[in-house]
Order: structure tokens, then sequence, then C-alpha cells
């Protein structure tokens, strides 16, 4: 059984992208991430994007939060990965979250 969900996508702000998006997983406190991924996947079915989680693992409030390298400070503070996660949000674009054996677990 997986114990790791997609939990908020907060992606595409108004301005300039990038200093206060972010993507946070929910997961059991512990649980690592080595191998694991998130994909963006555009409606044509292509891959634009792979964000890898290696090294991650989940704190023990359960919430794991990646931001981009140019977050705002309030961002930065409370993010446990940096990664390229301004994800697309155009009609049938998605954000799958795969694990170590590429297996898909969660999407939005």
């Amino acid at each position: 059984m997986h114990r790791l969900v997609i939990q908020e996508v907060y992606y595409d702000q108004p301005g300039a992208d990038g200093d206060a998006v972010f993507t946070e997983l929910r997961g059991t406190p512990g649980l690592s991430l080595d191998g694991w991924s998130l994909v963006g996947i555009n409606q044509d079915g292509a891959t634009y994007r792979s964000v890898h989680l290696m090294g991650g693992i989940i704190p023990l409030d359960g919430m794991f939060v990646i931001s981009t390298a140019n977050a705002e400070p309030s961002l930065s503070m409370v993010s446990d990965l940096i990664g390229n996660i301004d994800w697309q949000n155009g009609p049938g674009d998605t954000i799958e979250l795969r694990d170590e054996s590429n297996a898909l677990i969660d999407a939005l």
C-alpha cells in the first residue's frame, strides 16, 4: 500500500511565475521518496516535466513541500525540496505522482 498522495498544488500565479508556486505531498512521516517523481503531462499525453524526489523524506508533520528556487521567503522557509514545479494548467494537463517502480499512484 502506498502512503503518499498529492495534497495541494498552487501553480501559474498571476503575474510573474515562480515565487509563490508550490506542490505539497501528504504521506507517512519518515517515508523515503528515493525513486519517486512528479510528472507533468500535456493534454496530448506527452511528458513535459519530471521532478525527481530523490533524497526527500516525509517530515514528522506528514507534509512535504516543494517550491521553486526563487520562492518567496515565507514559502522557502517551509520547503523540503526545490524543483521546477510551476505546472502547466491547460485543459487536460495533469500532474502524476509515480513511485519507485514508475507506477501511477495519484494524479491531479
